[in-house]
């Protein structure tokens, strides 16, 4: 709400002229969802009002009425109710959200205020004077009372005991009690730091007696205990709280997460009466000592209402609700998405004439004990899309549809009342995408304001706004190969590609911001500094691509290049082959067991170091076979005196003399991965490679090399 004076008398204007005026969008049924309190030997002046009664040719929003101008010594208190029909609550185990628009009437001569509390008193929670009967002004209801009678004057700890318990509460003060009277003293610490606190906001716990200081022109109320970022008028240049206009606020519970307390943050004027932001926004955030509520074990529910009152001045103290989160907490986010690009847009971002644009609204049902019901959309689509040759689907994340008759968007709005509700059980979620073609004409740059959406249930009532954007003409790179385009390689091989980018031979690219897409087999590009990889040559790309993220057989492996202002070149496309292989491992030193005698005829059996291996990176389906050949064992004295032989798994022996060729083992290729095959661990002690003696051999050490050699085979 933009900062104004608008006071119009010493009291402001009366309550019916309000209503008569312009009223923010709320719900409708708020009479049904919190409890009147009953005030101790009080009564309460709390009620609700349907602006229909003052505006019947606008939907109904019903506002809580806490205080009226004109009426003194008012108590209002109204709170939610956990045990009710609605069950509602705020679940401190959970991020929840409440929002409404606050109202404190104008002129000079305003007071008291009112205060937002969560407190875990009941729902007939108001706080008093001498224990039994309620209390306003400096209270406002929820600070502990000062009783005049009373001599001495209450202790801080017994006006802590007044005040509403197991409480935290956030305070709109519209009056300065500065000492005029011993029970009009609560604001004096403040008065000394700030400019002017006839109007402020500040928070703390009622209960706690430290939120008290005795003085003897009155008690304090210590503001800056529990919170030392108080905002008065001093934060405006206007009045923060009485200025005869509607104020929004949004109250988030943060829940605790990572051995972090909770918190509370409040957005006060974060957004104005058409929706769209606020620039005058004011936000803090409060950490929150959970013990101060005094829940039981397993009790995660606080109550959260207003109270407000009078004194001898008076003003009009009115809520309307746009959101209950123990029924629905929801998000509605707007987004456009650049289809040339192949990117959501930021805020400010850059898009080209003629790119392929989605405007995207997704609503997601997060919590809740009720469905978003009949939701109302009241979308404002950015300028500059031509949405002619477009389309408009809604889409539910239970894979039905609506369609968006886009001949029937007139400037630009689309006004539809979804088919479904919203909810936990489904569907959860829904995104309308409107399509069209940005449109700028020859300007060389359009700048596209951001617009407003507002989504309307009958228990929520959720805004967003699109991302500003800016259209510029296109500037083509030209992208130049410098690799071959087709090739054949082997399986260990990292092919290099690249080229020279440029938009003209005069006009070179910033190779700074410059980035170059690598999509290897149609999969999802990555993205890389340009800079990285030019090797000191200007505009020019070399990429090695990993072996392993080829496949055996044909790949393609494409090539684009962006700027700083996404402008693109033409796409490159390699063709690769890859060929697999075969690779064999074994053991560069292999021993048989030592003997100190052995009979001839019998096998010397193999020591613990052998290994033998195959790797096949083929296509599916290859075949192979494992070949070994040996020369004759000798050492310096002679050759020995028998051989090598191989003996497979069915007993059959072959012999390494001569030079023989002996087949080792044979196998196929299960599929395209990779595949390895542990040859020698599938040999027995009485199989695989043994050595054999004919005869008695000399005492020695006796030494061959045997060649392995792997053969693609089709049998």
């Amino acid at each position: 709400m933009i900062p104004q004076n608008k006071v119009e008398g010493s009291k402001g204007i009366n309550f019916s002229e309000v209503m008569f005026n312009e009223l923010p969008e709320g719900l409708s049924n708020v009479d049904t969802l919190f409890h009147k309190a009953e005030i101790p030997n009080s009564s309460n002046s709390f009620n609700y009002v349907n602006s229909t009664k003052y505006q019947n040719d606008k939907p109904n929003t019903q506002i809580a009425v806490i205080t009226k101008v004109g009426e003194i010594d008012k108590l209002g208190a109204s709170w939610s109710d956990e045990n009710g029909s609605t069950s509602n609550y705020v679940d401190i185990t959970k991020n929840q959200t409440m929002s409404m628009w606050l109202y404190f009437g104008g002129g000079t001569e305003t007071g008291n205020g009112m205060a937002f509390v969560l407190q875990n008193d009941g729902i007939n929670a108001f706080a008093t004077k001498d224990g039994t009967t309620g209390v306003g002004g400096q209270s406002m209801g929820v600070w502990g009372g000062v009783n005049l009678t009373e001599s001495p004057l209450a202790t801080p700890s017994t006006l802590a005991k007044r005040a509403i318990q197991n409480s935290w509460a956030l305070e709109f003060d519209t009056f300065a009690d500065l000492g005029s009277a011993k029970d009009s003293n609560f604001d004096y610490d403040i008065n000394k730091k700030y400019r002017n606190i006839n109007n402020h906001i500040a928070s703390g716990y009622p209960a706690d007696p430290n939120m008290y200081k005795s003085d003897s022109n009155g008690p304090i109320l210590n503001h800056e205990y529990f919170d030392s970022d108080i905002v008065s008028t001093t934060n405006r240049n206007g009045r923060l709280l009485t200025d005869d206009n509607w104020h929004h606020l949004t109250v988030t519970w943060n829940k605790a997460e990572d051995g972090q307390k909770p918190s509370i943050t409040y957005n006060y004027d974060d957004k104005n009466m058409d929706g769209t932001p606020d620039q005058y926004e004011i936000s803090r955030t409060i950490p929150i000592d959970v013990s101060k509520f005094n829940l039981q074990p397993g009790d995660n529910k606080l109550i959260w209402g207003f109270t407000g009152s009078t004194g001898q001045q008076s003003e009009n103290n009115l809520v309307a609700f746009e959101s209950i989160p123990s029924l629905v907490e929801a998000s509605a986010k707007a987004t456009i998405y650049d289809n040339d690009q192949g990117q959501n847009i930021s805020e400010n971002g850059i898009v080209h004439n003629g790119d392929n644009l989605t405007v995207n609204y997704d609503l997601q049902h997060e919590s809740g004990t009720q469905a978003w019901k009949s939701v109302a959309t009241d979308i404002t689509l950015p300028t500059n899309i031509n949405y002619d040759t477009g389309s408009a689907v809604i889409t539910y994340d239970d894979n039905s549809t609506e369609t968006v008759d886009i001949s029937k968007v007139s400037s630009n709005k689309i006004t539809q009342t979804l088919k479904k509700d919203i909810n936990q059980g489904g569907p959860k979620a829904v995104k309308i995408s409107i399509s069209g073609k940005a449109t700028a004409g020859s300007s060389a740059v359009t700048t596209v304001a951001t617009t407003h959406s507002r989504f309307k249930g009958t228990n929520l009532i959720k805004d967003t706004q699109t991302p500003s954007f800016i259209i510029k003409q296109p500037k083509p790179i030209n992208l130049k190969n410098t690799y071959d385009l087709n090739r054949t390689i082997s399986s260990n091989e990292n092919p290099e590609i690249g080229g020279q980018a440029a938009y003209t031979t005069s006009d070179l690219l910033d190779t700074t911001s410059a980035k170059f897409h690598i999509s290897v087999n149609n999969q999802t590009g990555v993205a890389y500094n340009m800079s990285d990889y030019n090797h000191d040559v200007a505009d020019t790309i070399k990429f090695m691509i990993p072996a392993d993220e080829l496949k055996q057989g044909d790949n393609t492996v494409s090539i684009y290049v962006t700027d700083a202002e996404m402008n693109k070149s033409n796409v490159i496309t390699y063709n690769i082959k890859v060929t697999g292989s075969l690779q064999v491992t074994a053991a560069k030193l292999s021993s048989f067991q030592s003997i100190q005698s052995l009979s001839p005829k019998e096998y010397i059996h193999r020591a613990n170091d052998w290994l033998l291996s195959l790797k096949d990176t083929r296509s599916q389906g290859s075949t192979w076979v494992l070949e070994a050949q040996a020369d004759p064992l000798k050492n310096a004295n002679g050759s020995w005196n028998g051989s090598m032989v191989f003996i497979d798994k069915d007993g059959n022996e072959k012999s390494f003399d001569n030079n023989n060729i002996v087949k080792i083992a044979a196998g196929t290729k299960d599929g395209d991965a990779s595949d390895s095959f542990d040859i020698s661990s599938e040999w027995g002690k009485d199989s695989g490679v043994l050595l054999k003696q004919a005869s008695l051999n000399a005492k020695g050490v006796y030494s061959t090399t045997v060649n392995w050699t792997a053969v693609d085979s089709m049998s």
